[in-house]
């Protein structure tokens, strides 16, 4: 055995040998390991019990995003699957649109018999338009609209 080596029985167990820079032969540093692993991040972040913390226990929050993450879904496939069909309605309602507008044919809808019909009355419109009615809706209802979107295009993807 040379005489620079120690038997391995003398060696501590508990601590570890000391790193050498290998230019200058100094010490380095010891590196604790005090981090968190990925996983362990996400498995903390996807708990259950911690999601139902943030959400401050709304189980009807969390059951509506649900659903309108299946609707989302449901419809996102099913465009996919018919979305020749909706081009095809949608050209029709182009076409339909564009021979009135220059007086080839002419729609008339007679809304008054038409909400008579099925028994509806014609509202007062006091407040905002249709679009801007629909934008403070989305803003009012954040969640569930997010929900909606990731499960439509999640079913365009899929479908």
């Amino acid at each position: 055995m040379m005489e620079n080596q120690m038997p391995l029985e003398s060696v501590p167990v508990a601590q570890p040998a000391a790193q050498v820079a290998p230019v200058t032969g100094e010490a380095m540093p010891q590196a604790t390991v005090d981090h968190i692993g990925f996983l362990d991040t996400l498995k903390e972040k996807l708990n259950p019990s911690a999601l139902m913390e943030k959400v401050q226990g709304s189980k009807g929050l969390l059951i509506e995003a649900g659903l309108y993450a299946g609707f989302g879904f449901l419809t996102g496939f099913l465009f996919k699957k018919f979305s020749s069909y909706v081009a095809l309605v949608v050209a029709l309602g182009i076409g339909i649109i564009l021979l009135n507008q220059y007086g080839i044919m002419v729609v008339t809808v007679n809304w008054a018999k038409l909400y008579g019909m099925f028994g509806m009355t014609l509202a007062a419109q006091t407040g905002p338009g249709m679009a801007a009615g629909l934008w403070q809706w989305i803003q009012a209802h954040l969640i569930v609209t997010a929900s909606f979107v990731f499960g439509f295009l999640l079913g365009i993807r899929l479908g």
